[in-house]
């Protein structure tokens, strides 16, 4: 693409220059950008992050991705925007779910008039409480459904 290659001393896209470890470091494929976390993942364990990497290949081009393929074999994706920052796709996590229900900006609360086996849901009281994503599961439930069965309580509880 036009304004886009790499060069002897790194990439250069329209007008920004980088180095070739540089863009390496960068890389937000699944691989080395944690999808949920929005973190670097696979951080190479001593001294300089990929030392004599080079890149090898420019891929696709789009106003907010390169793909690009490195000396080390490794395909990925650098941001060139700030929407890029935050991984190869809009993610949309479990965690983005809750929130919306937790602020009751739930686009598909239910609403029914009988039971049904999906809204008299039965939690166990032992599996909700073994996990933070099984709480928020049961929360989910109730927010979504107006109504979360517990079994199993303890006496007492």
């Amino acid at each position: 693409s036009s304004g886009i290659n790499a060069e002897y001393g790194g990439l250069h896209d329209n007008g920004q220059d980088l180095l070739h470890v540089e863009t390496r470091n960068m890389c937000r494929c699944d691989t080395c950008f944690g999808r949920y976390s929005h973190q670097k993942t696979g951080i190479p364990s001593r001294g300089s992050f990929y030392p004599g990497i080079r890149i090898t290949d420019i891929g696709k081009v789009s106003p907010d991705y390169l793909s690009l393929k490195w000396s080390d074999g490794h395909e990925g994706l650098i941001a060139r925007s700030m929407r890029g920052e935050y991984g190869p796709e809009p993610v949309t996590s479990i965690l983005d779910k809750y929130l919306a229900v937790s602020l009751r900006q739930n686009p598909s609360q239910h609403f029914w008039t009988c039971e049904t086996p999906e809204n008299c849901k039965k939690f166990d009281f032992n599996t909700v409480i073994s996990s933070l994503e099984n709480i928020r599961e049961f929360f989910a439930h109730y927010m979504t459904h107006g109504i979360a069965f517990l079994k199993g309580v303890p006496k007492g509880h």
